[in-house]
Order: C-alpha cells, then sequence, then structure tokens
C-alpha cells in the first residue's frame, strides 16, 4: 500500500547522563503524621518549617541525631492554611488565616519560659551560644555565623560586627550569659586537645617510662598550645602569606620539640604560608630588637 512511511518513535528523554547517579526520594515521615502539608521551607538551624492544610505551622527536625528530619511539634496554632513560608534573621514570616484574617503574619517574641526551653533543646554548646547571640543580643542570622572568637570584647560585653547592616562596621553589646558559653565552649575544646595528646603521652610512657617524674598533663597542653598556635596564624593569613618565625636558640630538648612542631603545623597544614626568615635569640629581652627589623628586611 502506497503512503509515507511512519515516523520513527523519538528516544526516551533521559534524567540524567549514563553513568551518574539518579535522583533518590525517600520518605521521612507518613501523612498521619504531618497531615497534609501546603508550603515547606528550612531556617537557619536546619530544621524544616512547614504549614499543615487547615492546621497550625510545624516544625520539623531531627529530635535523635540520626541526620534525619523525623521529629513534628506545632510551632504555631493562630496563623493556619499558610501558603507561604520564609525564615529569614531567626524570625518566621507567614501568610495565611490568623487572629485579623488573612494576612502576612509575624509571630510573638518567646516568651522566658519558651527561650529556656528552645536553649535546653540544643544538642551542642556551639548551638547554644549561636542562639543566645540572637536572642539575647540581637544579632542576626548572618551577623552571628560572621562572628570570630577575636571579635568579642570580654572587657566591655560587645561583639565587634564586621559586617552589620548596611556594612557598617559596629560593635554591639551581647549579653554575659553569651560570653560564658562561649567561654565553656572554649575552655571544652582545650580540654578536647589536652584529653587527645595525653593519650598520646600515656601509650609512649607505658612503653618508654620517664626517668623523672613528669606532668602528663602539662606536657599535652604544652603540645596542644603550639599546635592550637599555628593554627590560628595560619588561619589568621586566610593560608597564604609570608611570616618570620622567632626562636629560642639553644640545645633544650623541649624546646626544639616545640619550635619544630609549629614549624610542622604551618608547612603541612597551610602549604600556601612561606616562613621567610627564621632569627634565634638566646636572651628573651633580644626579642624585643629582633621583631620591629623583621617587616623591613623582608618587604
Amino acid at each position: 500500500m502506497a503512503g509515507t512511511p511512519a515516523a520513527e518513535k523519538p528516544p526516551a528523554a533521559k534524567t540524567a547522563p549514563e553513568g551518574e547517579a539518579q535522583f533518590v526520594v525517600e520518605q521521612l515521615l507518613d501523612g498521619q503524621t504531618t497531615g497534609s502539608l501546603l508550603a515547606i521551607t528550612f531556617n537557619e538551624f536546619g530544621h524544616a518549617v512547614a504549614s499543615r492544610e487547615q492546621g497550625g505551622v510545624l516544625l520539623i527536625h531531627d529530635g535523635d541525631g540520626d541526620g534525619l528530619l523525623d521529629h513534628v511539634r506545632v510551632a504555631n496554632d493562630q496563623i493556619k492554611d499558610c501558603r507561604g513560608l520564609l525564615c529569614l534573621n531567626g524570625e518566621l514570616f507567614a501568610t495565611g488565616t490568623g487572629p485579623q484574617g488573612l494576612a502576612l503574619y509575624r509571630p510573638g517574641i518567646l516568651e522566658p519560659g519558651e527561650v529556656e526551653a528552645l536553649l535546653g533543646a540544643l544538642r551542642t554548646r556551639r548551638d547554644r551560644a549561636m542562639v543566645e547571640a540572637m536572642v539575647l543580643g540581637g544579632l542576626r542570622r548572618c551577623e552571628v555565623l560572621g562572628l570570630r572568637l577575636g571579635d568579642l570584647r570580654l572587657g566591655g560585653w560587645r561583639g565587634f560586627i564586621a559586617w552589620g547592616q548596611g556594612g557598617a562596621q559596629t560593635p554591639a553589646p551581647v549579653s554575659q550569659s553569651v560570653f560564658a558559653a562561649v567561654r565553656d565552649l572554649n575552655r571544652r575544646a582545650v580540654l578536647g586537645w589536652r584529653a587527645r595528646f595525653r593519650a598520646i603521652f600515656d601509650e609512649i610512657a607505658a612503653v618508654y617510662p620517664p626517668r623523672e617524674e613528669i606532668d602528663l598533663d602539662a606536657l599535652a597542653d604544652m603540645v596542644s598550645t603550639v599546635v592550637e598556635g599555628g593554627s590560628v596564624m595560619g588561619k589568621a593569613l586566610g593560608g597564604t602569606g609570608k611570616i618570620g618565625y622567632i626562636f629560642h636558640d639553644a640545645s633544650y630538648y623541649v624546646t626544639n620539640q616545640r619550635d619544630g612542631a609549629f614549624k610542622t603545623v604551618i608547612r603541612q597544614c597551610f602549604p600556601g604560608i612561606e616562613i621567610v626568615t627564621e632569627p634565634g635569640i638566646t636572651d628573651p629581652a633580644q626579642g624585643q630588637e629582633v621583631a620591629p627589623a623583621l617587616p623591613p628586611q623582608n618587604a
């Protein structure tokens, strides 16, 4: 029978190039737990904020530390049928039906008891310090995330906000409880370094017992201080640059090991930093004479 040949069927569209992993859809919670959801977003802590059809706003979070959003609670039951949700700088904006009818709402300030409940639910001291800086210090999320330990001014209970609102660089008052949380966090970090090196020295001492009594905790603190000093220097320079290194030029085993540890951290962890000069001194007072001459000599 005469006629035009049938057109060939086009190949099926591919969802991803061959050899690449495909998307995987996993169910986290069943519909009976969440109900019918209208909108969903995420806050700065990685929690999901969702609105339930004919219901309020839900907070879906990881309640047992397994990395999955598996716990659901009602965050606000006054605003219902929200079609739009936005988490911004620690606040929630929701479009839905509330006490004043259909409108854009911002849920009110937390009561003291609610703040304590929120802080008590946080799993790490780092999270607690960050939340306290926002709740008690009035800092925005982006400002808290940009804070460094050196930005805190303990004497004046202030934090130096490098990029505040409008791009201004201004100091901001911070609650004393925030500083207390930061001090506790820093103390635990120091003790963590001590425990790590103390375990190493315990293993060495078990095989090679010291001939003289030695405080292994003090030795661990000394080593951790040197390692942390190299890390702080490297991060302060952004991993690149040139530095001068002044050391105690004496044949003391512990002193030589301390000097070598600092240089090892710089060279192995920050290959973009070059040690351009290493003047040695035999008298601590010489440091005041040697240090000022380093910048012009190596400019």
